[in-house]
């Protein structure tokens, strides 16, 4: 982060300016852009280490240097004293306005520290946040701005209920037989009844309505039996918990503990599995025929990563770039014959050869696609380009230096002996 102060130094647009134009990047437009951008930052580092390092330091030396002429003007004035105090007030203000915003831009500075400069910085900053932090108006699904502060705080209440406590309908509840001494469970908040959590069903007066309290637990509840009492309301849900506790075969508490059950109705168990619930909750499709090519143990990452690009037809090649009105031409960089497609980039620009086995057909697939990219870039870049040879050599010594790694592997002990067979 570049500190604002340095924009306001004399020296800093002018070497800025020289530097960016005595700067010459080939290569496309963004690239050129992002490398000058990184050659730019060591003479922004140079200006601020000439003029403002040790900031604090310089600042209280200035000030000393001030004082002393304003002493020695009191004592004996002369203009060349004059001269040096205005000199120094000069160079003094310069540090002090540096500081002041140094301070301002890094917000989380102990203002109460900084003695009679936690005045004016100290108010525009609470100000200037205040206006950042705040939300002027939020627009609701239907479209509607939202303006007035009671209505942007309904708003975000009930999205946060909404995205934190929607109801996950996936998770079945556990049967009634599990309930044993009922000494464990919720009454109103586990998951035990064939209606799901009670205090969803009937709602936040259920236990108002049916005279439990809603901390009780389930032996509680029918120890005390208040729900059983007459009751006025026309909630008929209220009714169907009734008539479900009136007919519970178990309501002489046993002695035995209470069986929590996780997982659906189907296939649950009283132990909780994290596998098992992200498997029945996960968003599933259709396994995907190219899965096991590009994800597939001890691969490499960011070979995987490049190889399931091309495997989509996602990487911007020359021919989609011409089509996006981004090149002139769409001409393939390594032979410059023919549209640069990705079936022409890999199958008829670069080269395939056939290996004994699964693992190895994998992962030199996946480094010869890799190299084959990043050489494609790097002659888009400006760099030299590689022969053939060279390319085919780093695909060598690329799947050497993976199987090399990946030795102690299980299954992996003999890979590099096959590969060195074909070589």
């Amino acid at each position: 982060m570049v500190s604002h102060f340095l924009f306001h130094h004399l020296d800093f647009l002018p070497r800025v300016a020289m530097n960016w134009q005595e700067t010459s990047i080939i290569g496309l437009a963004m690239f050129s852009f992002s490398q000058k951008l990184k050659l730019l930052k060591k003479e922004i580092l140079d200006i601020n280490r000439e003029h403002f390092s040790n900031l604090e330091e310089r600042l209280k030396e200035a000030h000393s240097v001030l004082v002393s002429f304003q002493n020695q003007i009191l004592v004996d004035p002369s203009p060349l004293l004059a001269a040096g105090e205005r000199e120094a007030n000069k160079k003094w203000v310069t540090l002090a306005l540096a500081e002041e915003r140094f301070l301002e831009q890094r917000s989380r500075v102990n203002w109460s520290a900084n003695g009679n400069m936690n005045t004016a910085v100290f108010h525009r900053m609470v100000a200037s946040r205040r206006a950042t932090n705040q939300i002027h108006y939020l627009m609701d699904l239907g479209g509607n701005r939202l303006s007035e502060l009671v209505d942007i705080k309904s708003h975000c209440v009930s999205y946060y209920e909404e995205f934190f406590g929607a109801e996950m309908p996936a998770l079945s509840s556990a049967s009634l037989d599990q309930i044993r001494d009922g000494r464990r469970i919720s009454f109103w908040y586990d998951n035990w009844s064939i209606h799901g959590p009670l205090i969803r069903f009937i709602g936040l007066n259920g236990p108002l309505l049916m005279g439990i309290q809603d901390q009780s637990t389930v032996a509680e509840a029918l120890l005390v039996r208040d729900w059983q009492a007459p009751s006025r309301t026309q909630n008929q849900n209220v009714s169907l918990v009734r008539a479900t506790l009136r007919d519970w075969p178990h309501q002489a508490v046993p002695s035995e503990p209470d069986i929590f059950m996780w997982g659906p109705s189907d296939s649950c168990s009283d132990i909780f599995s994290t596998k098992k619930t992200w498997e029945f909750l996960r968003p599933r499709a259709e396994t995907k025929e190219w899965s096991q090519v590009v994800l597939f143990k001890n691969m490499v990452p960011k070979h995987a990563f490049n190889f399931w690009m091309a495997n989509l037809n996602r990487l911007p090649l020359n021919e989609r770039l011409h089509q996006w009105g981004l090149m002139d031409s769409g001409l393939c960089t390594l032979c410059s014959t023919d549209q640069e497609s990705r079936d022409h980039l890999f199958l008829t620009a670069g080269s395939q050869q056939t290996f004994g086995t699964t693992y190895l057909r994998k992962i030199v697939c996946q480094t010869a696609v890799y190299l084959i990219w990043k050489e494609r870039n790097d002659r888009k870049h400006g760099r030299p380009p590689s022969t053939s040879i060279v390319i085919f050599n780093k695909i060598d010594r690329t799947t050497k230096d993976t199987l090399l790694a990946r030795r102690h592997n299980k299954g992996c002990g003999n890979l590099l002996s096959l590969w060195f067979s074909y070589s």
